[in-house]
């Protein structure tokens, strides 16, 4: 005789993703001498600054071919902008997707500078790709940049100091999507375009909470005003 199976199921537990912590984001300068005084050589240091200029994901910059670095590819850009074609893992409608450098910032020069000097050893060698690493290769490099930093814990709400706080790229990655917002004012659309991200979620995160994008739009929309009524 068959007995019938207990079709009783448990409660079904919901279950929320916990949000990760979210580290300080350096000043430019500050970041840029954490990086210098880090026990990386003058390769290493370059390819961290390629990651953090581009705002590249390292499976991304392991795979940026020669012919679409350091392009000027019309006379729109100035002496003190360049482009780099990078592929875009996560999003399948964008191929790759061109991120625009600048370069006139004395900081931003030097490792810009430095960045070139890694297209010439491709070239040199006679490589296809720009970066002959593997993504885990180019992690385990950026984790000898090592420095305190303030972290802020969601669960409990607290703000703690990591005493050694490792580098990662998504880290140089987020700085550079802050410093974007902050100083050149980029808006949602134009930091999604910027990261290859598919829809403009993401940048809330950095748009949103920036007064100090909203102060410095207001500054130089008055100093575009006052330039014009000069002009007048």
């Amino acid at each position: 005789m068959k007995t019938k199976k207990n079709l009783e199921t448990p409660e079904a537990t919901t279950t929320t993703k916990r949000k990760k912590p979210l580290p300080e984001v350096l000043s430019l300068p500050r970041l840029y001498e954490e990086i210098e005084n880090a026990p990386l050589r003058d390769y290493e240091k370059a390819i961290t600054y390629f990651l953090y200029l581009t705002g590249a994901r390292a499976s991304e910059a392991n795979k940026v071919l020669i012919d679409d670095f350091d392009k000027k590819p019309n006379p729109t850009y100035s002496s003190t902008e360049t482009i780099v074609h990078l592929p875009t893992l996560k999003n399948p409608s964008l191929i790759k997707r061109e991120v625009t450098i600048p370069t006139y910032r004395p900081i931003e020069q030097a490792m810009w500078r430095q960045v070139q000097l890694i297209g010439q050893r491709a070239i040199n060698k006679g490589l296809d790709r720009l970066i002959p690493y593997n993504r885990f290769k180019i992690y385990r490099m950026t984790t000898k940049i090592k420095f305190p930093l303030l972290v802020k814990r969601y669960e409990p709400h607290q703000t703690v100091e990591i005493a050694e706080f490792k580098v990662n790229p998504h880290y140089l990655r987020h700085c550079r999507l802050t410093h974007l917002v902050d100083e050149y004012g980029l808006d949602a659309y134009e930091l999604m375009q910027f990261a290859g991200w598919s829809n403009t979620n993401p940048a809330s995160i950095y748009v949103n909470k920036s007064p100090l994008a909203v102060a410095n739009k207001m500054r130089a929309k008055q100093a575009l005003d006052l330039k014009a009524g000069a002009n007048a």
